[in-house]
């Protein structure tokens, strides 16, 4: 009986995203299932620390971990235990570079799942294959999916996965052009993310966010404006102990490498720091009037610097004063510091340091160096 409470709260740790006390506990479990010579929950046990460490990016572990547990499955003839394992190692596989065997992995999984009847894990394998198309840049393919995905999680009330769901639909469909439906889908994750209280979800659903804002507003407000969004996610991350996945991280680093060009390392730098410092309940809000704004953009471009306010922007990074730049254009320092004000807006930057950081960076005051 202990060893079962055990093994249920290290699997409810590890769903909130305390790391730390899931491994504890399913450890403690594991133990006294061993003792005892209860296979069946020495495989669960060994399941639910493949995950934990498959969290924490320990590949390696994982892949031992899983790979004994469905040994013991197959020895038990337990066709869920081991389709749901199997479909952890596709996960791995994925992580480790191999498509064609994550691919392989995720469909033997489905069949075993399909073959059982288990409507929850035929959701699971087909969220692996959408993913594997959209590491492959087969949105259409990604996009049929997660939606067939997302059907079935709603069918079972599953507000976590559900959550997930969302956030991978939202990405295709982001990366596959239609940035508008993808922002409205990273915000329905966090919403529900914030009902389930599921930490992951909702760096999950920042992160989605930040690439949504990174490609629809190439600006540097929407590069400014992702930084800080995904400033967040790392926040979140971190006080949970739980590091971005390495092929996400690959997926994400195009529209956001975009985005850190166009503010330059040191705004973009900043911005992050602001997203990870921003209380959760403001951040929220903030990502909620992304998604919006996103929706209803128009299709004019975001607003850019004329070329008096470049040259403004450049008298900053040079250390002038209001006063000063005022003198230098020859215009009264109201309208120096209204202009001002006009930069901050446009760029969507915060401080005089950050418009003297992006001037630096676009080449309109001196180096660092100088």
């Amino acid at each position: 009986a202990r060893a079962r409470l055990l093994h249920g709260a290290g699997a409810l740790a590890r769903n909130r995203g305390d790391l730390g006390r899931a491994g504890d506990l399913s450890y403690q479990a594991l133990a006294l299932y061993r003792e005892v010579g209860d296979r069946g929950r020495i495989a669960a046990s060994l399941h639910n620390l493949g995950t934990v460490a498959e969290q924490r990016c320990d590949y390696n572990a994982a892949a031992r971990l899983y790979e004994e547990g469905l040994r013991l499955w197959e020895e038990l003839g337990d066709k869920l235990g081991a389709a749901n394992t199997v479909g952890q190692l596709g996960n791995l596989a994925r992580e480790r570079g191999d498509l064609v065997q994550a691919s392989a992995l995720h469909e033997r999984s489905l069949a075993l799942h399909r073959e059982i009847g288990n409507t929850r894990g035929i959701a699971f394998a087909l969220s692996g294959l959408g993913t594997i198309a959209l590491d492959e840049g087969d949105y259409a393919r990604a996009v049929a999916l997660y939606e067939e995905n997302l059907a079935l999680h709603q069918e079972l009330g599953d507000r976590s996965s559900s959550a997930l769901a969302q956030h991978n639909l939202g990405l295709a469909i982001t990366y596959g052009g239609d940035g508008r439906r993808g922002a409205a889908l990273q915000a329905a994750c966090l919403r529900l993310a914030q009902e389930a209280g599921d930490g992951r979800m909702l760096a999950c659903g920042m992160e989605g966010l930040a690439v949504a804002t990174a490609l629809g507003d190439r600006g540097a407000r929407g590069a400014a404006l992702a930084a800080r969004l995904y400033g967040t996610a790392e926040g979140l991350r971190s006080a949970m102990g739980l590091p971005l996945p390495t092929a996400d991280e690959v997926l994400f680093e195009r529209p956001l490498a975009a985005a850190r060009a166009v503010l330059g390392e040191e705004v973009w730098a900043a911005a992050l720091a602001a997203g990870r410092a921003q209380p959760l309940d403001e951040a929220l809000v903030d990502a909620f009037a992304a998604a919006d704004a996103l929706a209803t953009a128009a299709t004019a471009p975001p607003d850019t610097l004329t070329r008096r306010e470049r040259k403004l922007a450049g008298l900053v990074a040079q250390g002038h004063t209001n006063a000063q730049i005022a003198a230098a254009l020859g215009m009264a320092e109201r309208t120096a510091t209204t202009h001002i004000g006009n930069i901050l807006r446009k760029l969507g930057l915060a401080s005089r340091v950050e418009v003297a950081a992006w001037a630096r960076a676009q080449g309109l005051g001196p180096t660092t160096g100088e």
